[in-house]
């Protein structure tokens, strides 16, 4: 059986679920905004981005 693993950042939460989980070889993400990230549609899409590089990044993806 695979151990599951759930993967946090720290930071303001805005739901009850984990930014990230990872099972075995497998990681989902969930649930990743960018309403710290400025005003703009870039500044907020750029803050996503970054928050789902480092969850990936700390779940252990290459």
């Amino acid at each position: 059986m695979f151990e599951k693993r759930a993967v946090d950042l720290g930071g303001l939460r805005l739901a009850p679920y984990s930014p990230c989980i990872t099972v075995g070889n497998h990681i989902w993400v969930a649930g990743q905004i960018g309403t710290d990230g400025g005003d703009s549609l870039k500044e907020q899409t750029s803050t996503a981005l970054q928050k789902i590089d480092d969850l990936l990044s700390e779940a252990g993806s290459s």
